[in-house]
């Protein structure tokens, strides 16, 4: 069987074997510094590999994913409460490690929390667990964006979407539909992107939560200004700010999907508006506040603002400070 069959169907594919075969052989390599190039290369190609027999599946309800959680047979409050406190050391598991040692563990929850949400008695034991269901499927759609599977993520999201709303979770609908316009904007399809972010604000509209309203307002300002709206985007900009100044001053909590914005996040979507309309001098001020604020253990977000900055730099041909940056 050549490779391009292979490539077809790679559900009959074992990974894991191939994996071992990959590094025996690479071992027969002499020098030590190739290796370790190759091996980093291998690991991020298998991860998306071994990820992708589940994405392929409509759901993503593959054989693998059914394998790993076991069938139960009644509610159990202690399973979904765990299944809650495990979302946000999931999300920043992703930050950190990346979506390809995170999406496997993601799905095994969400394949729990839609047990216990088919099990739980009518009322408000059901609509928890069919939102930390709508939760984690949101988080698997995006750990599938961050694979390069936009498909898969689609699909995960409208799902999430869905059960949000039918959990009646205001705050939650509002951050889906802001994950589905980055998804639409990221693909090249803004115009979509501000649908999607129109929706969003008029949900947080009525969720009551200025972090709502400010990342609503963001999303908003990407898709803008990737379809060359100046104005618009610097109106919004406006929006998100004043929310953003709102939210801060709230003391109380929020909800645990937000720990990743803040001022740095605005600051960091300030600098692709700048970079847009060929700002560059706005976005080396923005791309600076926005890493002196960022979450340093955030890496996927400080490594965009990290282009961003070099970005500024090539602009303003400043070219060693490009490559420092």
């Amino acid at each position: 069987m050549d490779v391009a069959s292979l490539l077809q169907r790679p559900e009959e594919i074992d990974f894991g074997k191939l994996a071992q075969v990959i590094v025996m052989w690479m071992q027969r390599i002499p020098h030590s510094g190739a290796r370790r190039d190759m091996l980093g290369k291998l690991t991020a190609a298998l991860a998306v590999a071994a990820a992708t027999p589940l994405m392929d599946v409509p759901g993503l309800d593959g054989r693998a994913e059914a394998a790993s959680v076991p069938e139960v047979s009644r509610f159990d409050p202690a399973t979904l409460a765990h299944c809650e406190a495990m979302m946000p050391h999931l999300r920043r598991q992703g930050d950190v490690l990346g979506a390809g040692s995170t999406l496997p563990t993601t799905l095994a929850y969400r394949r729990i929390a839609e047990q216990q949400a088919r099990l739980a008695p009518p009322g408000i034991a059901r609509d928890r667990a069919v939102a930390a269901y709508a939760e984690l499927t949101q988080l698997a759609g995006w750990l599938c964006l961050n694979l390069g599977n936009h498909s898969a993520a689609q699909r995960l999201y409208d799902d999430a979407r869905a059960a949000a709303h039918e959990a009646r979770e205001v705050e939650l609908v509002t951050y889906i539909l802001c994950t589905m316009s980055h998804l639409a904007t990221w693909q090249g399809k803004p115009r979509v992107g501000i649908d999607h972010a129109v929706a969003a604000a008029s949900w947080a509209e009525q969720s009551g939560s200025s972090y709502a309203r400010a990342y609503a307002a963001d999303v908003a300002v990407r898709a803008l200004t990737a379809d060359g709206q100046a104005a618009r985007s610097q109106e919004f900009l406006d929006r998100e700010y004043a929310a953003l100044q709102a939210a801060t001053a709230d003391q109380g909590p929020s909800q645990s999907w937000w720990y990743f914005y803040d001022e740095s996040f605005f600051w960091s979507t300030s600098a692709q508006n700048a970079l847009k309309f060929q700002k560059a001098d706005q976005a080396l001020v923005a791309t600076g506040k926005a890493l002196s604020l960022s979450d340093q253990g955030n890496l996927h977000e400080r490594s965009f603002r990290l282009l961003f900055r070099a970005e500024a730099f090539a602009r303003q041909q400043n070219i060693g400070r490009t490559y420092s940056a």
